[in-house]
């Protein structure tokens, strides 16, 4: 999910720093806006992104989420280390 006072522009997807592309935004989250009310768009603030993990080099991969919102801020969501295996 994402949310923001100043309303999401976007979800960036970012391994090891270097931006990977913009998540598809708006996806249907009714049980957040029960948790998070007030929010705008809370009930579709769920995203998704597919990555080409492929085309990645085996090995240790940090993968961030990151919102900018339409007052040009931007903040980490999420974080993982992924593991990738291509051999």
């Amino acid at each position: 999910m994402a949310l923001d006072w100043e309303h999401v522009y976007s979800v960036t997807i970012s391994v090891d720093g270097i931006a990977q592309g913009d998540a598809t935004y708006g996806l249907p989250r009714t049980d957040v806006a029960g948790w998070y009310p007030g929010y705008f768009n809370n009930p579709n603030s769920g995203w998704t992104f597919d990555l080409d993990t492929t085309q990645m080099s085996s090995g240790r991969h940090n993968i961030q989420a990151l919102i900018r919102d339409f007052a040009g801020q931007t903040a980490l969501i999420g974080e993982r280390l992924i593991y990738v295996n291509n051999e």
